[in-house]
């Protein structure tokens, strides 16, 4: 494996554009042309097959991952039975995830070609800031082949629990990234306003951007993204705002989703659905017909609104499968959401990528010339063909090195 970041691609079908192209690597950096290009450097034929960026995973609990394997089992499959498992595991002052299974959880994200993660991680009075130190140690060890952003995640809300609001600012101070927040969570709505302007309060001192989980439920009487959206325009944090969930919003009536939707618009909020654990929490509760759990995907995207989807949980108490693979979550959120237009396979495509870099804002992304070099070559050759066969990752390639490779990996049938 190649060590020093120069790297030329031949004949790959670059997402989003026509024709082939040959891509010429750098110390790390598309460089536009051979110009620069040292000779004798190693070469990879993508002989006509489709090249994405990175994928990036926007939304996921590192913190959280497998601890499926030593936890009581969730028997209601519901998300009210999952916080309270995790309420009394949160007693023993533990974090869930040891850092090897934290570690496990990346790398099996890199092996889908996710070169960026933006993980939420528990801040808690019990736990402290336990959890985000051992994602701080698991960041810095992966970080020539994964960028790790964190989310400082007041999972049990802020008014229930003293010296929340320090401990969140601490945990940035430490070195999270992005603040978070669970208004619904709270006792009741004017406590959730609460919650969501001290969280304004705190990103705001701290010029962070902010990512809350919003309206995880299939009433329509959950109704915090408004909050969210108020906030962010009387702040003026357009475009630094994350809304991730949403599911309330497909329960309300078209009236009242229309005027929420244009704010967000408004707002310059992105939104991150995350189909496999939604689709199996939500609709517990009713009876038939059952909500679908996610929220509207296609009036959001119409309206357009920056949508992404993420993997949320890896067998845990919230959900009890998932391998960090957007191409697995595509497959799911075109069946949940009705995503079955001849359009749908790229935007599905450009949610795993250029939308969930906008969302986590990325810079330099992309195959311009100066972007980072971080890309995967599919053992496809279109998007439909991505979404439908979830093939191999032929090549991972971050910076410019290639970090995962299953090229010489081949299928033989023996039946004549």
């Amino acid at each position: 494996m190649q060590q020093d970041g120069n790297l030329l691609i031949q004949n790959a079908q670059l997402f989003g554009e026509s024709g082939l192209s040959d891509l010429y690597i750098v110390a790390g950096k598309y460089s536009g042309s051979s110009a620069k290009y040292p000779r004798k450097m190693q070469t990879i034929d993508a002989n006509g097959r489709l090249c994405v960026p990175g994928f990036i995973e926007p939304h996921v609990h590192l913190d959280k991952s497998f601890s499926i394997d030593y936890l009581s089992q969730n028997e209601t499959g519901s998300l009210e039975e999952a916080v309270g498992l995790l309420t009394s595991t949160q007693k023993t002052r533990e974090p869930l995830s040891s850092e090897m299974t934290i570690e496990k959880a990346a790398l099996m994200a890199l092996s889908s070609g996710v070169t960026q993660i933006r993980s939420h991680v528990d801040i808690d009075p019990n736990v402290g800031l336990n959890a985000v130190e051992r994602l701080l140690k698991i960041k810095k060890k992966l970080e020539s082949v994964i960028d790790i952003q964190i989310v400082a995640f007041p999972q049990q809300g802020i008014l229930r629990k003293n010296g929340m609001k320090k401990l969140l600012a601490d945990a940035l101070e430490a070195g999270a990234n992005v603040v978070g927040g669970i208004p619904a969570f709270e006792a009741n709505i004017t406590d959730s306003r609460k919650h969501v302007e001290a969280i304004f309060e705190i990103a705001i001192n701290l010029n962070r951007d902010i990512d809350m989980h919003i309206d995880e439920s299939d009433s329509a009487s959950s109704t915090t993204l408004e909050l969210l959206c108020e906030a962010t325009l009387q702040n003026n944090y357009q475009g630094r705002v994350t809304a991730s969930h949403a599911c309330a919003l497909s329960a309300y009536d078209d009236r009242y989703a229309g005027k929420i939707i244009d704010m967000v618009v408004a707002a310059e909020i992105g939104v991150i659905v995350n189909p496999a654990t939604n689709l199996m929490l939500q609709g517990r509760s009713s009876t038939y017909p059952k909500a679908r759990g996610l929220t509207r995907v296609d009036e959001l995207t119409q309206k357009g609104v920056i949508v992404a989807f993420g993997q949320d949980n890896i067998q845990d108490m919230f959900y009890p499968f998932g391998q960090m693979d957007p191409l697995d979550l595509a497959f799911l959120l075109a069946h949940g959401a009705h995503m079955n237009k001849p359009a749908d396979p790229d935007l599905l495509l450009k949610m795993a990528t250029f939308n969930s870099a906008k969302i986590i804002r990325t810079s330099n992304y992309g195959f311009n010339e100066g972007d980072n070099a971080d890309l995967v070559i599919l053992n496809a050759f279109s998007a439909h063909e991505a979404v439908c066969a979830r093939p191999d990752r032929a090549y991972v390639v971050k910076s410019g090195r290639v970090v995962v490779e299953t090229e010489k990996r081949s299928l033989k049938f023996n039946y004549l």
